[in-house]
């Protein structure tokens, strides 16, 4: 998303049996123009084997406000978007979602469902041009999940399993500042700076027939990036395009499993660790135009 990797965007990613997600937290009202690769794809990506879906939010409307809000299936959505100041053309745009099945838990009205489903997201983009600076914008996507089996009643217990308790949540972000900054050459270099966080929390208690509840499961995962990304893309003919750039991306880890050897005993550490890395990529791409139907890439990542 606007240049930088992000952690993946679906509610629900990578939770049990979910897998890839059930529902992408970006909603249509702040999407831009994207591009979708598979198999080969540009050099400026990387970190990647099977496809990119290049994603960037839509600038807000600088001339006048307009806000939406809805109410359905999915949840209830509330968007809004319009100029900042009464002078320039800087603007912002919005959008939160809050998931249905969440206000029903509140709501106690979803007694009978196995599990709850909760979740939430929030988008949003400030778009700030310059006489002669150039235009800057700050942007942030986030969401955050949580899953709660329905717990039976001791009355209804008939196997050890139904004498647990558990929940998983997930929570991710990704926020940056952009600089985009046309030259009289008919280049334009673009520079972003992000922070991109994610992070999944379960635990697991089983309760005893006297409801003493006793730590099962404990697990936590989380992943912290900061990335720097800036490249300079040229028009130079009408059947050639330039775009040379590099990315650096510091990479922290910490995670933790602990799990109880026996029901009723003290959990004891599986599996833990921290730590950091840097990753970083130089990378030159051209487009050459050969026909009004026909164009190839050529470039190297490194």
């Amino acid at each position: 998303m606007e240049d930088v990797e992000i952690p993946n965007p679906n509610h629900f990613a990578d939770m049990g049996s979910f897998g890839g997600g059930i529902l992408t937290s970006l909603s249509c009202n702040v999407l831009g123009n994207s591009d979708f690769y598979t198999s080969a794809f540009p050099a400026e990506y990387n970190n990647a084997i099977s496809g990119i879906f290049d994603m960037r939010l839509r600038h807000g409307n600088n001339q006048r406000f307009q806000h939406t809000f809805q109410l359905g299936v999915l949840g209830i959505d509330a968007a809004s978007e319009g100029p900042i100041g009464k002078r320039g053309k800087a603007s912002y745009i919005f959008n939160y979602r809050y998931s249905t099945l969440g206000l029903l838990n509140k709501l106690n009205r979803n007694k009978d469902m196995a599990q709850s489903l909760d979740y939430q997201d929030l988008n949003f983009k400030l778009n700030f041009p310059t006489a002669h600076a150039g235009t800057f914008s700050f942007w942030t996507t986030a969401l955050i999940d949580k899953v709660k089996p329905e717990m039976r009643k001791p009355s209804e217990w008939e196997y050890t399993d139904d004498a647990k308790d558990s929940q998983a949540k997930q929570t991710s972000a990704a926020a940056g500042l952009s600089h985009r900054y046309l030259w009289n050459n008919g280049g334009m270099l673009k520079t972003t700076l992000a922070l991109t966080f994610s992070q999944t929390d379960a635990w697991e208690n089983v309760y005893d027939v006297s409801m003493n509840a006793k730590p099962n499961v404990d697990f936590m995962v989380r992943y912290t990036n900061m990335v720097l990304n800036s490249f300079f893309n040229k028009k130079y003919s009408s059947r050639h395009t330039n775009k040379t750039g590099i990315t650096v991306t510091n990479m922290h880890y910490d995670m933790r499993f602990d799990m109880a050897p026996y029901y009723q005993q003290p959990l004891q550490r599986l599996s833990g660790g921290k730590g950091n890395t840097v990753l970083g990529a130089v990378y030159n791409s051209s487009l050459f135009n050969l026909s009004n139907k026909l164009s190839a890439t050529v470039g190297i990542n490194g």
